[in-house]
């Protein structure tokens, strides 16, 4: 009898749904250790530009650049080339700048990096926002997922090993809920 009773326990266990999977946090980097473009980047555009403040990500290597009319936050400049790569995580395809005028002295001096980009569960990604921000329910909008459609309202909550994120459209704030964050880029 002892036997059915310790098959029985080790059949839930085999069969009991898996837990969440942690938030899995990454340092970006579109370089391989060598300072070449990892074949896994895939360069749609190229433009000439100038980083002329360090970026969101927070770190020495990321770049606020402006080309044309554009903004892209952050850009990642090479470490044996005068280029950036600037990611484009809700487009198919990164964009490389060309010769920018890097301002070393705005250049950040943090090694470590902030967050500037989540994967939520349902929603895509998400890349922290830059500028004015509208409150709304006494949240701002630090990340904006699927081109602006909807947002990160506030700070995640990132107390258990699967970080959560509530997301919702400006539009909506009653329709707000809680997602869950697979992947982080800092």
């Amino acid at each position: 009898m002892l036997w059915v009773v310790a098959l029985g326990a080790l059949l839930l266990l085999a069969y009991a749904p898996p837990g969440d999977a942690a938030t899995k946090v990454r340092r970006y980097t579109p370089y391989t250790k060598t300072g070449e473009i990892k074949p896994s980047i895939r360069i749609t555009e190229r433009r000439d530009g100038e980083c002329d403040v360090g970026g969101i990500g927070g770190r020495s290597d990321a770049w606020r650049c402006v080309t044309g009319h554009f903004i892209y936050d952050p850009c990642f400049e090479s470490p044996i080339a005068d280029i950036a790569v600037c990611p484009r995580l809700q487009q198919r395809g990164d964009l490389l700048l060309r010769d920018p005028d890097f301002n070393r002295e705005y250049q950040s001096t943090n090694q470590r990096g902030r967050v500037w980009a989540v994967r939520v569960r349902g929603k895509g990604w998400c890349v922290a926002s830059t500028g004015a921000r509208s409150e709304v329910r006494g949240r701002v909008p630090l990340f904006f997922c699927n081109g602006g459609e909807s947002a990160v309202w506030g700070q995640m909550d990132r107390r258990k090993p699967t970080w959560l994120a509530l997301v919702g459209r400006y539009d909506e704030p009653e329709r707000w809920r809680w997602r869950k964050v697979a992947r982080a880029w800092r």
